[in-house]
């Protein structure tokens, strides 16, 4: 099925525009929808989940690095691990109602929106879309917000009382 709402909605509130709209169409394609409107011939989200993933750890790793320089490497490599999971990218994807923005096949279309994982993966397509659209200085902003938002949201004691660190971090990065 087609999509609900256009991906340029994700990419507006950064003023951005697409050099080349196909990735992002590749981003939000489900390989279920590949198969059954083009019999395969259409490129679905793997790959450029292989780019995003690849973006949003090194983001995560600065923005952690320099958010809490006491933590020690062990600290920080188990905060980024929350940071970076299936259930914060979830989250953070259907805030962002990226669901809504995806290519499904009929099978997938009654649970759209249902499924961490695929919601995981397109977030981190999408990001891996924008990387390979825009480079990386864009992609960065845009990473780096929204793990800024999803940080915003872990539970307190999973960042202990570092709270107003990080509000300061959320107001200077609203600056930007």
């Amino acid at each position: 099925m087609e999509p609900k709402i256009s991906f340029l909605e994700l990419l507006k509130p950064f003023h951005i525009k697409p050099r080349n709209e196909q990735y992002y169409i590749e981003a939000l394609t489900h390989s279920s929808y590949a198969h059954e409107k083009h019999g395969g011939n259409l490129k679905d989200y793997e790959k450029l989940e292989f780019m995003g993933d690849a973006v949003f750890q090194l983001v995560s790793a600065e923005l952690l690095y320099n958010t809490f320089p006491e933590k020690t490497e062990g600290e920080l490599t188990k905060l980024r691990s929350k940071l970076v999971r299936t259930e914060s990218f979830a989250k953070l994807g259907r805030e962002l109602q990226i669901h809504e923005m995806m290519y499904l096949g009929h099978g997938e279309e009654k649970d759209r929106g249902k499924k961490d994982k695929i919601i995981e993966d397109v977030v981190e397509a999408f990001m891996g879309a924008l990387f390979i659209d825009r480079g990386y200085k864009i992609a960065r902003i845009v990473a780096r917000r929204w793990l800024l938002q999803i940080l915003k949201d872990l539970k307190e004691d999973d960042i202990e009382d570092y709270k107003s660190e990080l509000q300061e971090l959320i107001q200077s990065d609203s600056r930007e």
